[in-house]
């Protein structure tokens, strides 16, 4: 189930080079974008029709991008192994479950 090939070493790649070097994540406090958006340290430098600039340290931001790319493969996962599932057990499941799943 763990990707493979030339095209997920290039985005694996890429997505490494993201995060810079003394990253940690805190397990007690565990912000996520949206809350660093609202109380993180960051200054607005520019903002167009395309987009808005904003300057910040990118240890602080990488941390809050790794925990909710955390989140959402946690999420990722057990979708994938509630199908997983759902297709070689007998177990009775959630079809509300299943159709979220779906």
């Amino acid at each position: 189930m763990i990707a493979t090939g030339p095209i997920f070493l290039h985005l694996r790649s890429k997505m490494l080079g993201f995060y810079p070097e003394g990253i940690k994540v805190s397990r007690v406090y565990a912000p996520t974008f949206t809350d660093w958006l609202t109380s993180g340290t960051f200054t607005a430098r520019g903002v167009s029709a395309s987009g808005i600039v904003i300057e910040c340290a990118p240890v602080e931001v990488a941390s809050v991008f790794l925990r909710d790319v955390e989140r959402l493969m946690n999420h990722c996962v057990e979708h994938a192994l509630e199908m997983h599932r759902f297709g070689i057990d007998d177990q009775i499941r959630s079809d509300a479950w299943n159709v979220v799943t779906i």
